[in-house]
């Protein structure tokens, strides 16, 4: 059995030298879509198949060191084919059908890419160098780097065909580039022709990022011009064009979308003879956002019902006759609540009524209300209380024993005086009730002095009463 080992190794692994994958144009600077307008976003990348098999490359991957792009591959390719890759739409190359759609844009400044295989094997790995110079192509002209066989050079855009008098069917890739040698680039790449005349040199824009803005806010945009050699003009005519519309003129600009949707602005600069244009995608949508306070009228509360983050920079929140500007920067993640404290705005929010926000040329926003929140309970009492008639009564009990024929001395209950003294203190609580008080106790110390005497100077004999003379 040991003899057939080999056969049956060789039955079970593929061979793979026999197909190789690689990267053989690259449209980093957009196209020119046929000579008739040229646009910066219509990148597009071409594979090519140079083995004679074909080469299943799902779960492939092509990815920048930046993960713009980070394409996941899918299909195959034919022995001695290109399989085109085109860059959010199918309209970058207009007269050739891509077979795969990717997003995510490939810089001006330079890539690097890495092809690999299912298995995570490194297939090609690109390193372009700064503003591709390592590779080619220009971005006036719209000419592509493209791989000939034995290096790489500028050339009229060939999507899924062959550079002009080269042949790739048997050519290997180019081998990764070390270390030593990503840092030393060699002499640009010679510039061969395709057989079709190269179109005029143009300048190039930059219309922006795509973005995400408010119905109704105004929003900014901000052009770029570059000349012939990718360096900035600075004294370029730009004419921007919203998509719904409306127009204006110059490097900035500020636009107010009215209506939701998805709108393409594009961007036109010229600078003499040359003209060049770009275009970015930008969704208007809603703001879905409500203001009020919080339940302790410590703060407002600006909540974002809808999907996207909004920036609030330089809105104004009125109350009361007073403005708050938002600070700049200021964004409202989505599904979530802003809160800005009194303390910050300044607002006596305690007030109630109607806080109004509004876009920062003055357009009401949205609007909200409240009640006067609810004063603390607390408890007070008079300065000066009224003391209670007949809260103070001095009733002296006099006895008389008819029997014995003579009068007792007078008794007062001091307990209920003073008793009587304390519950009328305690209805006042104040300093006329402690009057009252002192004046019952002189009260009770004189009655009790000439009751005292009384009983002294009186003596009684048998039934009569003997009074001593204190005459001298």
């Amino acid at each position: 059995m040991r003899p057939f080992l080999p056969i049956i190794a060789f039955i079970c692994c593929p061979i793979v030298a026999s197909a190789q994958v690689i990267v053989s144009e690259i449209a980093w600077m957009g196209s020119n879509n046929g000579n008739t307008t040229t646009d910066a976003n219509d990148e597009w990348i071409e594979l090519y198949n140079n083995g004679s098999e074909v080469v299943d490359i799902s779960g492939w991957s092509l990815t920048a060191d930046d993960d713009s792009p980070k394409i996941s591959l899918s299909g195959s390719i034919a022995p001695n084919s290109f399989f085109l890759l085109e860059r959010s739409d199918d309209a970058s190359v207009p007269a050739v059908s891509a077979d795969l759609i990717y997003t995510g844009s490939l810089g001006n400044a330079g890539e690097t890419l890495t092809l690999k295989d299912a298995s995570g094997n490194t297939i090609q790995r690109i390193v372009s160098g700064e503003s591709w110079a390592a590779l080619g192509g220009d971005n006036a002209t719209k000419q592509t780097p493209q791989w000939s066989g034995s290096l790489w050079v500028t050339a009229d855009p060939t999507p899924k065909a062959p550079l002009s008098g080269t042949s790739l069917s048997q050519s290997a890739p180019p081998p990764p580039p070390s270390s030593e040698q990503q840092g030393s680039l060699s002499p640009p790449p010679p510039s061969v022709s395709s057989g079709y005349s190269a179109p005029a040199p143009r300048i190039s824009a930059d219309a922006g990022p795509d973005r995400t803005v408010i119905v109704g806010a105004e929003a900014e945009f901000k052009g770029r011009a570059f000349g012939l050699k990718n360096e900035p003009l600075a004294h370029a005519r730009f004419v921007w064009n919203f998509g719904d519309g409306g127009t204006r003129e110059g490097a900035a600009a500020v636009h107010r979308y009215s209506v939701p949707g998805r709108y393409v602005v594009a961007l036109e600069v010229s600078s003499g003879e040359y003209a060049g244009s770009d275009r970015a995608i930008v969704d208007a949508v809603e703001a879905l956002l409500s203001i009020g306070f919080q339940k302790d009228a410590r703060s407002i509360e600006i909540d974002n019902g809808g999907e996207y983050e909004l920036d609030i920079s330089w809105w104004i929140i009125t109350y009361q006759g007073r403005q708050f500007i938002v600070p700049k920067n200021t964004v409202v993640l989505p599904k979530s609540t802003l809160r800005l404290s009194s303390e910050m705005t300044g607002f006596d929010l305690s007030r109630g009524g109607d806080i109004v926000l509004l876009y920062p040329n003055g357009t009401e926003a949205t609007r909200g209300s409240s009640s006067p929140a609810a004063p603390l309970a607390v408890e007070t009492r008079s300065s000066y209380a009224q003391v209670p008639k007949a809260a103070v009564k001095v009733s002296p009990k006099v006895e008389t024993e008819e029997a014995g024929g003579r009068m007792s001395r007078r008794d007062i209950s001091s307990s209920t005086l003073a008793a009587q003294v304390r519950e009328s203190g305690s209805a006042g609580g104040d300093g006329v009730s402690i009057w009252y008080f002192i004046l019952g106790i002189v009260l009770l110390s004189a009655i009790g002095i000439i009751g005292l005497r009384i009983s002294r100077d009186n003596t009684t004999v048998h039934g009569y009463t003997i009074i001593k003379d204190t005459r001298d």
